[in-house]
């Protein structure tokens, strides 16, 4: 069965990244930058997933630079689970920001 979905794409044009960094880059705490947390692309791991979604990395045709993608889906169905996530947060004290607030519709 095919869900609908949107697909996001965003393409930097940095030094780009090892073979081996593919394995560990949406890991905690793993990071190719000097100065780096390595918490990103984890916790944006964890948000996609959590909306049913799905992320990877991919190299650039030209060698330089890293292509992030993930679908999340949309539909009734995706409205129910954002609403039990939502539900889920306010039953354990989180909240979302006023800013965040007023963007919560917006992909």
């Amino acid at each position: 069965m095919h869900r609908a979905g949107v697909l996001v794409t965003v393409q930097d044009s940095g030094p780009g990244l090892n073979p081996e960094s593919f394995e560990r880059l949406f890991d905690p705490f793993y990071t190719t930058k000097p100065d780096g947390m390595g918490m990103g692309l984890s916790i944006c791991r964890s948000i996609v997933e959590a909306h049913g979604g799905r992320v990877w990395a991919s190299r650039t045709g030209g060698g330089r630079g890293a292509i992030i993608q993930f679908t999340l889906p949309v539909g009734e169905g995706a409205q129910r689970e954002a609403m039990s996530v939502a539900r889920g947060h306010r039953e354990r004290g989180l909240s979302l920001s006023p800013a965040r607030r007023q963007h919560r519709g917006v992909l």
